[in-house]
């Protein structure tokens, strides 16, 4: 797995690059409820020579990683454009541990869904899994309300296709552990 490659795909997804100007401090940040998973990620990215902090969110159930470095965040700037044009394997595994879950609706078997308000970001995923024989559409989910950007989805079906997609790709998150 790529580390800076899976760091992309997950920031793009939970995360935002910030540039305080005044302070000349380039901050990366990524967010999540499990503390043990920001752990796991900020491990991985400290073999590659990256030293980030967590902290809580005040008043939430959530989770800041926390990078303030340059380099970081003008590589992160670089390889978003790359990678979303043409995605690999831990990117694609970034933004899906970022934005997917697995559900299992009323009627029906196993889903994975990712969801974005970026749908230049669901295309990168779409076209991955078009390379693994996986077709999948994007969808615009509810109604946009004012002042929001309209949301996205892209769905898979099927226990035996998101087996694959899962089984394909190096997902960190917990919640991929297994089906619900």
């Amino acid at each position: 797995m790529n580390t800076v490659e899976y760091f992309t795909g997950y920031l793009l997804g939970d995360g935002y690059l910030y540039y305080y100007k005044k302070e000349g401090k380039y901050l990366v940040r990524v967010a999540d409820k499990s503390r043990e998973f920001l752990e796991r990620i900020r491990d991985e990215m400290l073999k590659v020579g990256f030293r980030g902090h967590i902290y809580r969110i005040k008043g939430k159930n959530a989770y800041v990683l926390e990078y303030s470095n340059k380099s970081l965040y003008f590589t992160i700037k670089r390889l978003s454009s790359k990678l979303t044009s043409s995605p690999t394997t831990s990117f694609v595994a970034g933004i899906i541990d970022a934005e997917g879950s697995l559900e299992r609706p009323k009627r029906g078997s196993v889903r994975l869904v990712v969801s974005n308000t970026n749908v230049t970001l669901l295309e990168s995923v779409a076209k991955y899994l078009s390379s693994l024989g996986i077709k999948i559409s994007i969808r615009p989910y509810g109604k946009s309300r004012k002042g929001e950007k309209q949301r996205y989805r892209a769905i898979i079906y099927g226990e035996r296709r998101v087996e694959q997609v899962l089984s394909s790709l190096p997902l960190l998150h917990p919640k991929f552990s297994r089906l619900p």
